[in-house]
Parts: C-alpha cells; sequence; structure tokens
C-alpha cells in the first residue's frame, strides 16, 4: 500500500479552523487512512494517507488542493504542496484516530462551557427585559392584557 504526504500552507489560517477533521473526513470518503497533525511554528499541517489506490490518493489530494474544506473559512487560500512519498515509519493509526478525537471533545467542551458562562449575562439582561418591558406596557399601553 502506498504511503503519501502532503503539507497544506497557510496563506490563511489552517490552524484552529477544522481544517484536520474535516481532511480526516474527507479521506473517509475516498476509503483512505488519513493523519493530519499541526505543525504550529511553521503555520501548516502535515497530512499523511494511505490504505487506498494511488489513484483514489491523487483524487483525494485534488480536491483538499482544489476546495476550501476548512470549517471555519478565511478570506486568505491556503496553498498545498506536492504529494510525495512517506518517508517514515507508519502512524499508528489507531493511537491517532482517538487522540484526535479526544482532543476535537476536548475542544468542543472548552467552547460549551465558555458559551454556558456567557449565557448566565444573557439570562441576567433578559431578566431585566421582561422588568422594563412591563413598565413600559403600563405608561404606554402596548399591549393589553386582558
Amino acid at each position: 500500500m502506498p504511503i503519501k504526504k502532503f503539507y497544506i500552507v497557510g496563506d490563511g489560517k489552517v490552524i484552529d479552523v477544522g481544517l484536520r477533521p474535516s481532511v480526516v473526513t474527507i479521506g473517509l470518503a475516498y476509503d483512505l487512512k488519513v493523519a493530519a497533525r499541526n505543525l504550529y511554528t511553521e503555520k501548516k499541517v502535515e497530512v499523511i494517507v494511505t490504505r487506498g489506490t494511488e489513484e483514489g490518493i491523487q483524487q483525494f489530494w485534488e480536491r483538499v488542493k482544489r476546495e476550501d474544506i476548512r470549517a471555519v473559512r478565511d478570506e486568505k487560500a491556503y496553498t498545498v504542496t506536492e504529494l510525495e512519498a512517506y518517508v517514515g515509519m507508519e502512524p499508528d493509526w489507531a493511537y491517532y484516530s482517538s487522540a484526535s478525537l479526544m482532543e476535537q471533545i476536548y475542544k468542543g467542551v472548552s467552547i460549551m462551557t465558555g458559551v454556558e458562562q456567557r449565557m448566565g449575562g444573557v439570562k441576567k439582561r433578559m431578566n431585566g427585559i421582561d422588568k422594563n418591558l412591563g413598565v413600559c406596557n403600563r405608561r404606554l399601553h402596548l399591549f393589553r392584557i386582558r
């Protein structure tokens, strides 16, 4: 089975925009195993792909190159390097998959915690609006309550 790699390089953002989960998900459509990791200092994502045929890997690479697959789009595009042979130990696909899943769950929990905290302030403001609306209604007779 061929193992190939390429890089997605950030003219625009490529880290913290949902690129890695998108790459892995699109790879499933081509029946591929895909591992993607952020290279923070270089502002790029390394993509390693295997399992399928050379043709399937080529089609997958062309799609990533052709379409903006980031979940959170940026005005600036990214670039995709040429497809090349991967040299090195084959990734532990099971470990990569579970670690990636846990990372995404952690990000989701962190976001939801922030939303929950912000909603407390919204609830207080809404209670204030209810009170003020009642005062306005009594003064201006906006709503007829029978």
